[in-house]
Parts: structure tokens; C-alpha cells; sequence
């Protein structure tokens, strides 16, 4: 009896985890859209309180949206992601390796990694579970290329 409940545990578990990976796929895809779109204020919606841009960290939710801007505006070009690529920490971890030292110290084990993909480079979103007063959602945490 007690294996049967173990294996019903284990089975809850890695269904809450399957869905945190696709609320957190579809969390990066948004704030991909909305970087796409030039919508910072949207964009930074969907970020933690602390982002760390490719080894700037920014805090606060305006001023996370105005150096958003700032990384649009300095883009004349159409933004245009070709595709995009999820991938769980552990997933990442294993096929690119670890995160660049710059990006500080993101356990890749409790996080997600969209990889948005353009014509030429592109971007890394890292996002991670993060608990405000309406619960616990994956936000972006990080940005690399």
C-alpha cells in the first residue's frame, strides 16, 4: 500500500512540474511577443523584481521597464524572433552547459530557458518561479544572447 501512494506522490509531482514548464514557456513567449511588439511596460510585466541583464542588475519595475526600453530602442530593426526553443534548466544545462559567469548565481536546476532565435543571434530568456501576493509564477529573471 504504502509503494502505491509513493508512485500516485511522484506522479502529482511531475504533473505540477510538466505544468509549471508550460506556464513557464508560455510566460517567456509572451514577454518574447511583447519585446517583438516594443511594449516594455508589457514586457516587464512578466519579469521578476530583479532581472540581471547580461550582467547588469536592474531592480524594481520601473526600472526594469525603462532599461527595456532602453534595450528596444537601440534595436532600429524590425524585431523578429524566427523561433523559439524551451528548454528545462536541467535540459540547458546539459546541452549548452553552464550560464556565463556574468549572469551571477541562477541555479539552472529550479529554472526554465526560452531561447528566442532570429536571423542572425538572439536571445536567451531565463525565467524562474518567483511567489508575489497572487501566488507563484514563472517571471524572467535574466537575459543573455
Amino acid at each position: 500500500m504504502s509503494i502505491m501512494v509513493l508512485l500516485l506522490l511522484l506522479n502529482q509531482h511531475f504533473a505540477v512540474e510538466q505544468k509549471s514548464d508550460q506556464l513557464s514557456e508560455m510566460v517567456g513567449k509572451n514577454f518574447l511577443d511583447q519585446i517583438a511588439n516594443r511594449d516594455a511596460k508589457r514586457a516587464a510585466k512578466l519579469a521578476g523584481t530583479t532581472v540581471n541583464f547580461d550582467g547588469e542588475v536592474v531592480k524594481g519595475a520601473g526600472p526594469i521597464a525603462q532599461r527595456l526600453e532602453r534595450m528596444i530602442t537601440r534595436h532600429r530593426a524590425p524585431i523578429r524572433f524566427k523561433r523559439t526553443l524551451f528548454f528545462t534548466g536541467e535540459e540547458a544545462l546539459a546541452r549548452f552547459g553552464p550560464l556565463p559567469a556574468r549572469l551571477g548565481a541562477i541555479d539552472l536546476q529550479r529554472s526554465a530557458v526560452l531561447l528566442g532565435q532570429r536571423e542572425k543571434g538572439g536571445i536567451a530568456v531565463i525565467l524562474q518561479q518567483v511567489t508575489d501576493s497572487t501566488g507563484r509564477w514563472p517571471r524572467v529573471v535574466a537575459l543573455t544572447d
